[in-house]
């Protein structure tokens, strides 16, 4: 192709579309064309990379503008490692205090040996000869992200010329807004997702206090642990978290910057607590509700064994000590019906004895 073409490419129209781009499925048209044209550039490429616990960075999005878009299909599969242009980018990835140059410019000829297989196997074989790129860092709270963008000519076209640069360093700020919009709302829907997935799973419940200790916002599973009442917003559980925040005892700052404590009663329930700073600076707290890790342990059992409700009720006050005869009096049924249940759970579980059924429940062997 010679070069992506739309209708107007002066500088404040290019500005413009760039700055209406908030969703991926813009990006061809609203920042990579734009741009393109006005610095007369074949093609585009737009690349977010992200970086997964204990593994490599990985691409989590991409465009493309211009004719041989299976380009960077491959340059994905094989050689974005090996690109000098993003590799500091990447380090950053993993080292967000390293330094990274923002603005790069390279011609295929320039690049230096060590990276031949880059330039001989991916650069000349799609026919890219120069190359604009901008590398965008962005710290965010679900991982860092890094942007790049980068802009091409052919290997017999000439190299970008000065006033080329001069006017891509021009768009530079608005196509960093915009990139960081995109990974700001990919981070926004990623939270929203989850915070959703655990209002409606019922596993793990939240509850957000303001910096009086009011409640801010949170799921039903946090509301209902609480024992939070939906007409007064009151309960007692949650009237002793605070206590324990206005006094010092829990601080939401323990050796990894939460306090995890269980409280007592019929239904233990496991808290922690992590101390949030608000937008404006102010503190909020996060406090995540769930079973004890014991509790987790024989509910996953009852279902792994497929024990009915009353054989769940007496594996669990078997697993807290209770005899037969107390798990009766407890469930105020025949000390036979015990027996008989208790028969039925070794069978599932296969196993002969209590010890060997609280171990099995418990994960011990």
């Amino acid at each position: 192709m010679h070069g992506v073409e739309v209708a107007d490419d002066s500088i404040e129209s290019a500005v413009s579309k760039i700055l209406t781009c908030t969703d991926h499925s813009t990006v061809d048209a609203q920042l990579l064309r734009p741009v393109a044209a006005r610095i007369a550039a074949t093609s585009g490429v737009y690349f977010r990379f992200a970086s997964a616990p204990r593994a490599d960075c990985y691409a989590a999005s991409y465009s493309y503008a211009g004719d041989t878009p299976e380009a960077a299909e491959v340059y994905l599969d094989h050689y974005f490692r090996l690109d000098p242009v993003v590799r500091s980018g990447l380090r950053w990835l993993h080292h967000p205090q390293a330094p990274i140059e923002l603005v790069s410019g390279l011609s295929a000829s320039a690049v230096d040996l060590h990276d031949h297989a880059y330039r001989d196997a991916f650069l000349y074989r799609y026919n890219i000869g120069h190359v604009m790129a901008l590398i965008v860092p962005c710290p965010i709270a679900s991982g860092p992200q890094l942007m790049c963008i980068g802009f091409h000519r052919c290997v017999d076209d000439r190299p970008f010329q000065a006033h080329e640069v001069r006017t891509f360093e021009r768009l530079a700020p608005a196509i960093t807004s915009a990139m960081r919009l995109l990974a700001y709302q990919d981070a926004e829907r990623l939270s929203h997702d989850v915070l959703n997935s655990l209002s409606m799973s019922g596993g793990v419940g939240y509850v957000i206090l303001d910096h009086d200790l009011a409640i801010e916002n949170a799921n039903a599973r946090g509301l209902a642990d609480l024992d939070v009442s939906p007409a007064n917003g009151t309960a007692a559980l949650l009237g002793e978290v605070r206590r324990l925040l206005i006094s010092g005892e829990v601080s939401g700052q323990g050796g990894d910057g939460r306090n995890v404590f269980t409280t007592g009663g019929s239904r233990p329930l496991e808290i922690s607590v992590s101390r949030l700073r608000s937008p404006g600076g102010r503190e909020r707290y996060l406090l995540i509700t769930s079973e004890p890790l014991t509790a987790r342990l024989l509910n996953a059992s009852t279902r792994l064994f497929a024990l009915t409700d009353r054989e769940s009720e007496i594996a669990r006050l078997v697993a807290a000590g209770l005899c037969n005869a107390g798990i009766a009096t407890e469930l105020r049924i025949a000390l036979r019906t015990v027996e008989n249940h208790l028969r039925s759970i070794y069978a599932k579980a296969e196993v002969s004895s209590r010890t060997q059924l609280v171990s099995k429940l418990l994960r011990l062997q």
